[in-house]
Parts: C-alpha cells; sequence; structure tokens
C-alpha cells in the first residue's frame, strides 16, 4: 500500500495549481489583495467579480506602472547612448515612415528610441533616412497648423475631452513587427466596441454602459433606433455587469488619457461603497453622475473630477424625494417615464384563417368582420354588434358632461386609448357603457391603466344582507325600512384633469376621453364607497339618522318600530338635494316592514328573510338546463354558481352543495373551456331542485349567539347499531330506535338524522327547562330585576364597561387565547368551564403542541379567567390555593424554557452627539436632517418608546403626538403623551424638556425643526407633531430605516439597534452621570425597579469597580 501512496502523492505534486496565477485564488486571497489595494469588495460578490476588479486595478494598473517607466528609461538610455557614427538601417527607417505617415510622431516610433548601431560604412544610408524624417516631419507640422488655424476660425465647435488633454495626448502601439504585420501575441488588451462609441467615450459624452455589453458584430440600422427598440439598453445593470462594463469604459478612457487611470480606479471604489450601502440605486447614482459630467463638459466647458463623490446624488438617491412612481427612479418624473408606453394596445400575434390578426376582449374573441364590407353573419357571434347602441350611449355621456368629445385628433400629446364595450344586463337589457382599462391583459411590456393601480389599496368589504338582518334584529319586529338608490354613480366624482389623458377612447376614427370616473377603473369602486361613506356619516352625525347601510350607490335605512320613518325619508331626501346628488326615484321606497334589498325580500313582522319568485323559477330553469347537459362551458357553470351562492344567503343548507362545483370549475383555465359534468355534479343539482321544490325560500333570523353544550349541560348521542341518548342538568334518557325506523342497512336513513333524532326528543322533554342563552350566559346581568327596555339598555352598558376594563390591544390577546382554549376543550371533550386539571391539560398542549412560550401561556390562561368572569361563569381562578398545582407546572415550564431576549444596543450621549453632528453635515434633505436631529434628541432627553413620537401605518390623533401637544417656553418645553405604557388609564403624561446649551439641546432642536415646519406645512392643532418630507405623519418603519442609515453614516453599527435604544441609553448614560435612582425612575416614568433591566454597564465601569476594592482596605 506504501507505493501506492506514494505515486499518487506525486501525481498531485506535478499538478499542482501555480499559486502566482490570480485564477487560482481562492475568493479570501482575492479581498486581501484589494483591501490592500483600497478598494471594500463587498463579501456578497461572486468570484468572477472578484477576479475581474483584481485583474482591472492591480494587474493593469502594474502593466501601465511598468510600461511607462520602461518607456522612461528607454528614452533616457536613447538619448544618453547615440553615437555620433551611429548608423541606422534604411528598411528601419522607412518602416517607420509608413508607421507615422498619418498619424503624429509618437514616443514609441520615434527615430530616437529606433536607433541601431550598426558599421559606419552605411552613414550615407542614413543621411537619407534622416531627410526623408524631415520631409515627413514639415508635413505633419503644416498639417496642424492647419488643424489651429481652422480650430480658430470656427470657436463654436464642441469643447470635448481631447481638448482638455491636448497637451498630454500619448498613444501607444505594438513595439514588435513581422514581416505580414504584428504578432497577435504581442498586441494589447483590446475591447471589441464600435468606433462611435469609443469615440463618444473619448469625448466624454453620457455612454450608456449597457451598450459596451452588447456585441459589436450586431447591425442596427442607427444609434436612435438602436436605444428607442432594443430592451437591453433600458435595463439597470447589476454590479457584476457594471464591473465588466465599466472595465471597458476605463480601458478606452486610459488609452487616450493615462492619466485618467487613477481617477477613474477611484470612481469605481466609490461605486462598489454605494452598492454596500444602498444596494441596487448604485446605477441611478452612475447614470445621473455620467449624464452631469458630460454636461459641464458641453455647456460650461468644465471637466468635472471622476474621483470625488457627489454628496447631493447620494442624498437624492438615498432619500428618493421625487421618484418616478413607474420605475422608482429619481432621474425623472412619472410623466416621462420612458417605462410608460403609448395608447396603442398590443394585438395578439395569433391570426384567423384569413390572416388577420386577432383581439379578444373580457375573454370573449372579437369580431374582425364587423367592420368590415362582409359584415358578420354568424347567429351566435360572440361580440356585441350593436354600432347605434354605442352611438346613443357616447351621446348620452356627452350630454351630461360625463364624456367630452368628438375630436379628429386626440388632443393630448401623450395618451392611452382602451378598448370600448357595451355591458348588459341579463333579464332586464339595460345597456351601459364600460372601458376595459385592464387592457392589454397579461402583458409585463405594456401594462394596463388597471395593473398600475394598486390592487390592496382599492379593495373593499362590501354590506351584506346579514348587516341589514342584524339591525332589524336589534330593534324589534315590525322595523321599519327605507330604500334609495343614486342614478349615475360613479359619474359623480369628477376625474383629475391630469389624468384625462389616460381615460382615452376611441369610435368611428374620433377620440373622446372621460371626464368621470369611468366603469371599468380599479379604483372607481372604492373612491365611490368613500363618498357614500361621507354621506353615511352625516347622515348619522348630523341628522340623527341611528341605522343606515349602504352597497356602493344603494342606501338602506331601519328604525324602530315606534320612531315615525316618514321623517327619515324626509331627511334623507333633504340630504342628497343639498348635496345636489340625483336619486332614481322609480328605486326610492318605503318605509315599510317589507322591502326588497339587495335581491332579497326583508320582511320585518314576520322576521323572515325570503327569495323573490322570479328569482325562484329563474334559478329552477337554469338547474333544469344543467340536468340534461352532459357538459358545459366554465363561463355558464360560473354563471349557475353564481345564481347558487346567492340562494345561499336564503337556503342556507344550500352551501354544503356547491363546493363539487367550485372545484369543477376551477378545473379548466379560460372561459370558453369545456367542462364534463359527471354524478357527482348532477347530485349536487339535484339536491338543488329538491330544495327549490319543497323549501319555500325563507330563512328566519335566527339568533347569532349560540350557547355552548358545556355551559348548557345538554348532550345527546346517536348509534347506529345500539340507540340514543340524552342528558341535561342530571337528567337524562335513552332507548333503542323504533322497530317503524328502518333499519341500520338500509341507506335511506343517514347517520346525520339520527343525530337528529335524540335533539328532538330532548327538545320535547325539556321545553320549558332550557333556557335562553342570555340569562345563562350573563347570570349577573340576568338576576337584574326587569324594566323594559331600560333594563335591556343597562345590561348592554354593563357589558360594554366590563370589556373596556382592559385595553384593546390586552383584549386581542384575551380572545386569542380564549379561542384557543375553546378549541382545545371541543378537541378533547372537555367542558367549557375552566378546572385546574384543564387548565394543566391545555398548558401542557400549548408548550407541546403550539409550540408557545411561557408569558405567552400566562396571557392566555388570564384571556380565560377573563372571558369567565364577562359570562358570568364559575371559575377556579378566585380560590384562595391559587392553583398550586397549576403554579407548579408553569415553573417547571419556565425552567425547562430558556428564555431568549434579543440585545437591544443603547444610544448613549456619545453616539447622539456623533448622529447629531452628521446630520448637520448633511445625509438626507435638508428637512429630513433637521427633523431626525430633532427627533433623536427628543426621544433621548424624554426617555421615549418607539411607538411614543411614532404611528404604526396611520395617524390617530386620539393617542399619537399632535402639534397642539407640544408647548414651547423660554426655558424648557412640556410634550404631553396621551397615551403610554405606563399610563394604563389614559390621564396623560407631561414631559419637560430643558435647554442644555450644547449641540444636542432639545429646546434648540425644537425650535430650528418648528420653524422649518412651519414654513413648509399646514399647522393646525390636530395635525401630526412629526412630519415627513411628503406630508404625512412619521411612521415607525421609516423611522427606524433613517435611524440605520444615520448609524451608518456617524460610523456606528446598526445592529441591536431598536425603538427602545433611545430608553435604554438615556437610562444608561443618566446611570454613568451618576444620577440618583429616584430621579431616574422619574425621568423615565417607571414605576417599580424595572428601570434596571434598562441600564447597560460597561466594561471600564467594572474594571474601575474591580480597582476600587483593592484600595477598600
Amino acid at each position: 500500500m506504501a507505493p501506492k501512496r506514494s505515486t499518487k502523492r506525486q501525481k498531485t505534486t506535478g499538478n499542482a495549481l501555480d499559486m502566482s496565477n490570480y485564477l487560482n485564488w481562492p475568493a479570501s486571497t482575492l479581498r486581501e489583495k484589494l483591501t490592500e489595494a483600497n478598494i471594500n469588495a463587498s463579501p456578497s460578490f461572486p468570484l468572477s467579480v472578484l477576479r475581474k476588479l483584481y485583474a482591472d486595478n492591480i494587474i493593469d494598473s502594474n502593466a501601465d506602472s511598468s510600461s511607462s517607466s520602461l518607456n522612461q528609461q528607454t528614452s533616457v538610455q536613447d538619448t544618453e547612448n547615440v553615437p555620433s557614427n551611429s548608423v541606422i538601417s534604411s528598411e528601419s527607417i522607412n518602416s517607420n515612415n509608413l508607421a507615422t505617415s498619418s498619424d503624429a510622431p509618437t514616443r514609441a516610433t520615434s527615430p530616437s528610441t529606433t536607433c541601431l548601431n550598426t558599421t559606419g560604412s552605411e552613414s550615407p544610408i542614413v543621411v537619407q533616412s534622416l531627410m526623408n524624417t524631415v520631409q515627413s516631419l514639415q508635413t505633419m507640422v503644416s498639417s496642424l497648423a492647419t488643424m489651429v488655424s481652422a480650430k480658430e476660425s470656427n470657436p463654436t465647435a464642441q469643447y470635448s475631452l481631447q481638448n482638455y488633454y491636448q497637451s498630454t495626448e500619448t498613444t501607444c502601439s505594438p513595439s514588435t513587427s513581422r514581416k505580414f504585420g504584428t504578432n497577435p501575441e504581442d498586441l494589447p488588451q483590446m475591447d471589441l466596441i464600435s468606433p462611435s462609441l469609443r469615440k463618444n467615450i473619448v469625448e466624454g459624452k453620457d455612454v450608456n454602459l449597457a451598450s459596451l455589453l452588447i456585441p459589436y458584430f450586431e447591425v442596427r440600422p442607427s444609434e436612435k433606433e438602436k436605444e428607442k427598440d432594443d430592451y437591453r439598453l433600458k435595463r439597470n445593470l447589476t454590479i457584476s455587469e457594471f464591473l465588466t462594463s465599466f472595465g471597458k469604459y476605463k480601458r478606452v478612457m486610459s488609452h487616450a488619457f493615462p492619466n485618467r487611470r487613477e481617477e477613474l480606479d477611484m470612481y469605481e471604489a466609490n461605486i462598489i461603497d454605494i452598492f454596500n450601502v444602498y444596494g441596487d440605486r448604485f446605477y441611478e447614482y452612475h447614470k445621473l453622475f455620467s449624464l452631469k459630467s458630460a454636461s459641464a463638459l458641453a455647456i460650461h466647458k468644465i471637466k468635472v473630477d471622476w474621483s470625488a463623490r457627489d454628496r447631493d446624488l447620494i442624498q437624492l438617491i438615498a432619500s428618493r424625494a421625487r421618484s418616478c412612481s413607474i420605475c422608482s427612479e429619481v432621474s425623472h418624473d412619472t410623466k416621462f417615464c420612458p417605462s410608460f408606453q403609448k395608447s396603442e394596445v398590443t394585438p395578439f400575434n395569433n391570426t384567423d384563417r384569413h390572416g388577420r390578426k386577432r383581439t379578444s376582449f373580457n375573454g370573449q374573441e372579437i369580431c374582425n368582420n364587423f367592420n368590415s364590407s362582409r359584415r358578420c353573419n354568424r347567429s351566435n357571434c360572440p361580440y356585441q354588434h350593436n354600432k347605434s347602441a354605442v352611438d346613443e350611449l357616447l351621446s348620452s355621456e356627452i350630454k351630461k358632461g360625463f364624456l367630452s368629445g368628438p375630436y379628429q385628433t386626440a388632443p393630448f400629446q401623450q395618451y392611452r386609448v382602451s378598448p370600448l364595450g357595451i355591458a348588459e344586463r341579463k333579464y332586464s337589457k339595460k345597456k351601459r357603457l364600460i372601458v376595459d382599462l385592464s387592457a392589454p391583459h397579461n402583458n409585463d411590456a405594456h401594462p394596463s391603466i388597471n395593473d398600475l393601480i394598486d390592487k390592496d389599496e382599492c379593495s373593499l368589504s362590501y354590506v351584506s344582507i346579514d348587516d341589514a338582518i342584524k339591525c332589524i334584529k336589534k330593534f324589534g319586529k315590525d322595523a321599519l325600512m327605507c330604500k334609495t338608490d343614486i342614478s349615475d354613480a360613479f359619474k359623480l366624482i369628477p376625474i383629475l384633469p391630469s389624468q384625462y389623458h389616460l381615460f382615452c377612447v376611441k369610435w368611428r376614427n374620433q377620440y373622446y376621453f372621460y371626464t368621470r370616473l369611468a366603469f371599468g377603473c380599479r379604483s372607481s369602486p372604492k373612491i365611490f364607497d368613500q363618498f357614500s361613506q361621507a354621506i353615511c356619516w352625516i347622515a348619522e352625525n348630523n341628522y340623527g339618522i341611528e341605522c343606515i347601510l349602504h352597497l356602493l350607490d344603494d342606501f338602506l335605512t331601519i328604525d324602530r318600530p315606534d320612531f315615525p320613518a316618514d321623517r327619515t325619508m324626509a331627511v334623507l331626501t333633504m340630504l342628497f338635494n343639498k348635496l345636489n346628488v340625483p336619486l332614481a326615484k322609480n328605486k326610492t321606497m318605503g318605509p315599510d316592514t317589507v322591502m326588497e334589498y339587495l335581491g332579497i325580500i326583508l320582511d320585518s313582522h314576520q322576521m323572515q328573510a325570503r327569495l323573490p319568485m322570479d328569482k325562484i323559477l329563474r334559478i329552477w330553469e337554469m338547474l333544469e338546463s344543467f340536468s340534461n347537459k352532459k357538459s358545459c362551458t366554465k363561463r355558464e357553470l360560473l354563471q349557475l354558481l353564481g345564481h347558487l351562492n346567492f340562494a345561499s344567503r336564503v337556503i342556507i343548507p344550500g352551501r354544503s352543495f356547491v363546493s363539487y362545483l367550485l372545484s369543477l370549475a376551477s378545473s379548466v383555465r379560460e372561459l370558453h373551456h369545456h367542462v364534463h359534468l359527471n354524478a357527482e355534479c348532477r347530485e349536487d343539482i339535484l339536491m338543488w331542485k329538491l330544495f327549490l321544490e319543497q323549501w319555500n325560500g325563507v330563512s328566519f333570523f335566527y339568533d347569532i349567539e349560540r350557547t355552548p353544550a358545556d355551559i348548557m349541560q345538554l348532550y345527546t348521542d346517536a348509534s347506529s347499531t345500539v340507540g340514543f341518548g340524552g342528558f341535561f342538568q342530571g337528567q337524562w334518557f335513552c332507548d333503542k330506535w323504533p322497530e317503524d325506523l328502518p333499519k341500520e342497512e338500509d341507506k335511506e336513513i343517514s347517520m346525520a338524522f339520527r343525530e337528529l333524532y335524540p335533539i328532538v326528543i330532548a327538545s320535547l322533554l325539556w321545553d320549558g327547562q332550557i333556557q335562553m342563552p342570555s340569562s345563562h350566559c350573563r347570570q349577573p346581568i340576568s338576576a337584574l330585576p326587569s324594566h323594559g327596555e331600560s333594563s335591556l339598555e343597562t345590561s348592554s352598558r354593563i357589558s360594554a364597561l366590563m370589556s373596556s376594563s382592559v385595553s384593546s390591544s390586552t383584549q386581542s390577546v384575551y380572545h386569542s387565547g380564549h379561542q384557543t382554549y375553546t378549541k382545545f376543550t371541543q378537541m378533547n371533550n372537555y367542558s367549557l368551564v375552566a378546572t385546574e386539571d384543564t387548565l394543566m391539560h391545555f398548558a401542557t398542549y400549548c408548550l407541546d403542541s403550539l409550540n408557545l412560550s411561557y408569558h405567552t401561556i400566562k396571557l392566555y390562561l388570564c384571556g380565560i379567567r377573563y372571558y369567565h368572569l364577562l359570562q358570568g361563569i364559575p371559575n377556579p381562578f378566585t380560590l384562595e390555593d391559587k392553583l398550586p398545582r397549576l403554579q407548579m407546572l408553569l415553573n417547571g415550564i419556565k425552567r425547562q424554557q430558556k428564555p431568549h431576549r434579543p440585545s437591544r444596543k443603547p444610544i448613549t450621549t456619545a453616539i447622539l452627539h456623533d448622529m447629531v453632528k452628521s446630520l448637520q453635515q448633511g445625509i438626507f434633505t435638508h428637512y429630513s436632517d433637521i427633523l431626525m436631529s430633532t427627533v433623536c434628541v427628543v426621544a433621548f432627553f424624554g426617555f421615549l418608546r418607539c411607538a411614543e413620537f411614532t404611528c404604526k401605518s396611520s395617524f390617530d390623533p386620539e393617542c399619537n403626538l399632535c402639534f397642539s401637544d407640544l408647548a414651547m417656553h423660554d426655558n424648557h418645553a412640556v410634550l404631553t403623551l396621551k397615551q403610554s405604557k405606563t399610563d394604563p388609564f389614559r390621564k396623560g403624561i407631561d414631559i419637560k424638556l430643558f435647554r442644555t446649551k450644547s449641540t444636542v439641546c432639545p429646546i434648540q432642536q425644537l425650535s430650528t425643526y418648528l420653524s422649518m415646519r412651519n414654513s413648509t406645512f399646514a399647522c393646525k392643532s390636530n395635525d401630526p407633531l412629526f412630519i415627513m418630507e411628503n406630508g404625512n405623519a412619521l411612521t415607525r418603519s421609516r423611522f427606524l430605516e433613517m435611524l440605520k442609515q444615520l448609524l451608518h453614516c456617524s460610523g456606528h453599527s446598526e445592529s441591536g439597534i431598536t425603538g427602545h435604544s433611545f430608553r435604554i441609553g438615556a437610562a444608561t448614560s443618566a446611570a454613568k452621570a451618576r444620577i440618583e435612582d429616584h430621579l431616574i425612575k422619574s425621568m423615565g416614568r417607571w414605576s417599580s425597579d424595572s428601570y434596571l433591566r434598562y441600564i447597560r454597564t460597561a466594561d471600564s465601569t467594572i474594571q474601575h469597580a474591580q480597582l476600587s476594592m483593592l484600595h477598600s482596605q
């Protein structure tokens, strides 16, 4: 075995990598070499990028320096060592003349550097060659004089880098040549770049670096068309692509101007540093810097130093104060974004059998014969062919002022034309003009208008029929209802004139544009819903209408039976007239106890909801037609599901028989695709037919509050083989199945029927003993004497006061805990009434199954106690022994779990000084710098939590800092916190901030900020105190983002910095200054010794304490 090992080792040694070649170096070695050259390479750079950086910045720099020193040495040696009798061969002179016949003589090709030591017998040849050289020099001097005179006669010629570096211009040429030319191995490194690009680079013009990555051999008609059509030139480069393209740029520029090499190397290092901080925004900085430099050179004849950073541009890309809403770049506005396409809709690429392009609208193909001379003769053509209807609707829209036009040419320079269509109601046949603002569909290159609108911001939750039923049940039997409807709903809201060009349509070669909200726009329902909400708010708060509901343009009011509902209708009509909102007279009804709302009849006299008979017959006809079909399209199936879903609002059991139809509809993708109606589908359809035949389409208003069986102590069960039974509060029954019922093997009797059987018997046996849910769930409240309506109001008031005993955030946690406990009892058949054993099992379940922490388990247990007290249920938490076994279990959970507290670092006085100093030098915009400086100083001296001076997402004047919460005095300021963690009853806390006469003085910072804020924004009392540059309140996420950038620019690490860092740093700085404990507690608003957990003790302090212990004798 030894010889084999030796042979193998020798083979490895023979094939060892050449570590002198940088291509064999690992990434760590390359990073060390780059760091030595003052180039900070990001850890995220791949190995290929590191090699590229090393080759461009170190190897090329060494080659340039060695080449330069070699040329200088050669020039000196040749000048000193040329003897008087030296001889130059005619062949070499002629070759030199050929090489310099079209170019100016350079250091590499001048005769002084090409002298050869030969014999003195060839002196005549030398004389002749020198004469030839002189003649060539005279020719070039005369040509240069011509160029100078032409330049003087044309002073308006464009100024370029060649003019700036005219005195230092040098070129390089190969030093060796062969019979047929230069050896290719002796050529310097070259990049295949087009001559026009080389010229633009050398002249200092703004060059798109992406063009340097496109192969030179690609042929384009012109540079203008290239920029317009080639998508590659519009994309932002990654850092790897930038280093590759900028390396080519740098070599071209250094070839023309060698003294620019160091300058461009420093610029490349700056770009890498910007990438490490701001990520992909580095390319925005480069584009803006390159354009700025080229403009300064061409217009003002000023050459920009590329080695220096442009702090204004860095602040611009960091703050994104005016970024484009489409591509998020800061170099242009949204209206001038190159990604914003023209209004032409890109048709689909497929063609019909005549070679004409196909287009579609809402999944249906548009008829190509409609506008041609052939016309369309298809009886079932999938598109509407009614020109006269479009003409009438357009004319009506123009008369009402909803549409502007017609125009022979588009009235805008840039506009978007969207497809025009007609929406026809299926049964009333009423037509409505719609605009397909979602066209073109599924096209990433040409986004539609709706694609540019945020879907989440325009999402809506509509009022349902259950909301109306809830109000009827609240007011009781014979509640009175009124209904009205707004005519031309969306068209009441105007569009911003700056957006007219986005809502253009074209009909009969004429242009129109909408001036009001258009049907088909994603944001139209959301905008109109806000208008409807405003009307409801006015009706409730200014006119005392107690209950008003709306679904977009449909309004419904509900009043108590003894209330004069005629007044409600009169007030509602008067309100719409005052607001100049037109109402549809044929849809204004009431007051009445029977009203059709959202297609369902609500009857407050019989306390029921029912389907109109015409809708029942319509659904029956659809089910009957589907019973005879073997297949149908997805569109037809979805229409059926829409009707069944509508009917299930009243026929509640029908909801269980649509799940298979839904899965069948989702099995195909397009609306025109067919699905097969199998046996399971027919069974669901048959069940719905039975519902419509035997169900009268009526649903009663049942009470939605349900009492669990554990609280009622009512249980029933059934077995298909043994029998059935029930138990209620100590009473029970059981029996075998009656003989007249079908046997077990008879499948006509379902298990659901057998489970229902003992429930009916229990209802018959204990009818008078089963109480209402409210009387059992709220025993303390139901024990009060009844005084009619006032007693009910008092009971609801008591419940509301008990619920408000804890904050909303605590209620949310308690609710989660109670829900988890309810599910746990249902899964394990435990009683909902808590016992110590049940709570111990629940705590173990939370630990093992839900993986909850000790603190969360304790909060869940508090939530169980809270809901037991609300419902008046006896609970074990009131025992005097305080559940010792449960307490032992919780102690075991606490010991088993190792609590992990994230390390939160403090912002001390020293760090605060550095941050304010950096902001004074400029990091963000001027306003943002003053804002951040003020917020940081106030948060530090006020011992503030982040939530006390910022808001989560939306501003709430009831709890967030307002402008009126700050009172400025001569020597101090008073900041009032309306709510705080240490102020559970919301009494309010006043924090006094005194003048410190330093750079971090809170009074000085607040005065500077208020002066800037008052001159920029409005100063109403309920406005936010701290406002960002966009006019919105300072949010927590934005503040923390800017704080981390500020710490990085100040030379401090941002790891471990949280919203509590100012509070921790203030406590730490106070303890270091040896401020007494009671003052620290008072300034930080601590009522206990928990402030000690906020103080961070430095190692130097501990060291000093240990040294002091040595002198304690």
